[in-house]
């Protein structure tokens, strides 16, 4: 079922990225469709006492390691931003900001696992930063363009546009499970 689900989205998607959709509706919108996809996804990982097991059953290194994948947007939005296509102001610091948690990533994933407490905290305070970064990404991006910024102009073409409309809630969505991977093995070890 989440599979399913994850293809749909990237199915919708697509059409929506290919059909200009960020160009022609308002950023609210687009905002509900991160926000929507997130709590969607999040529902049926959650929505079930099966899918909670799975998902609190997820071993929490590998979803960090997971988070790799933030490498190519990081680098993405330098080159753009080199071009000209993207504005400084928000490629650099996106670039630098998704670079950083993608490339440790791995390390968050092989090297603090989750075998111990100290490890799991320090985990979970990785994912918070990831978090952190991909909220503040998103919030840039959102004030640029209420100031005017034709950042979306940008941000409408493939393989981009796959960004807010697919990558950015899954990747939400991640970080979330993660927290409550962590927080069920926490929760579970001091009883």
């Amino acid at each position: 079922m989440v599979i399913l689900a994850a293809l749909a989205s990237l199915g919708l998607a697509l059409l929506a990225g290919f059909a200009g959709v960020l160009t022609q509706v308002p950023m609210p919108l687009i905002a509900v469709r991160v926000w929507g996809g997130v709590a969607l996804l999040l529902g049926i990982y959650l929505g079930a006492p099966s899918r909670r097991r799975w998902a609190s059953g997820l071993h929490p290194g590998w979803m960090a390691t997971c988070h790799a994948w933030r490498v190519l947007p990081g680098v993405a939005f330098l080159w753009l931003c080199g071009t000209g296509v993207l504005p400084a102001r928000f490629g650099v610091p996106a670039g630098i900001g998704e670079l950083s948690v993608g490339l440790t990533a791995p390390l968050a994933g092989f090297v603090l696992g989750a075998a111990t407490l100290r490890r799991r905290r320090i985990l979970a305070a990785w994912h918070a930063l990831g978090l952190a970064e991909l909220l503040q990404l998103m919030g840039s991006g959102i004030a640029l363009h209420l100031a005017g910024d034709q950042l979306i102009d940008s941000m409408s073409r493939f393989p981009m546009f796959l960004l807010p409309l697919f990558a950015i809630p899954v990747t939400l969505a991640v970080h979330v499970l993660a927290a409550f991977g962590l927080l069920s093995r926490h929760v579970g070890e001091s009883r």
